[in-house]
């Protein structure tokens, strides 16, 4: 019995932070999407139309100090990494990344995915990754009115699963 005492009072204050943690990102991308005159659906058109044959595969709003569009692209087998204005759309720095490795050719545009998430929880997307777990589907970070929110869409556009985020400051990086 006294083991579970120490157990409730190490856990419930490392659950609190986490919380507060979360409602502080969640805070910090409202406050960014209120200056924002573009989405981030937008940033990834702008990121696309900056190569030939450029392909969105992953997209974050940065939040800080000065909030930004984080965009990823893949053309003629090279991943660009660009930061795009939230208020202007004009691309702030660009550059190489390394070599594109994705072989998801098949999967839906990454801006109809966003869209897909978006009608989904009705909120606006604020970042996307390749999911670790289904290949060729998409971990999307959904901000609504009350929380943050995890789409998981598919390659094919199907909605594979809507949950609350546990996301405290961006989402993963793989």
């Amino acid at each position: 019995m006294r083991f579970a005492r120490i157990v409730l009072v190490v856990s419930v204050p490392a659950a609190l932070a986490a919380c507060a943690d979360n409602s502080a990102y969640e805070r910090q991308l409202r406050e960014a999407l209120d200056q924002a005159e573009i989405t981030l659906i937008d940033a990834i058109d702008v990121g696309e139309a900056e190569t030939a044959e450029a392909v969105g595969v992953r997209a974050a709003l940065l939040v800080g100090t000065d909030p930004v569009y984080s965009v990823e692209t893949h053309a003629a087998g090279t991943v660009r990494a660009l930061h795009i204005d939230i208020v202007t759309g004009v691309v702030l720095s660009a550059s190489e990344a390394g070599a594109a490795s994705s072989d998801c050719a098949q999967a839906i545009a990454l801006t109809e995915a966003l869209s897909i998430a978006e009608a989904r929880v009705g909120g606006e997307a604020v970042a996307v990754v390749w999911d670790d777990d289904e290949p060729c589907a998409r971990e999307i970070q959904v901000l609504t009115d009350p929380e943050l929110m995890e789409v998981k869409v598919a390659a094919s556009g199907r909605i594979l699963e809507v949950e609350e985020s546990d996301e405290d400051g961006g989402i993963d990086d793989d």
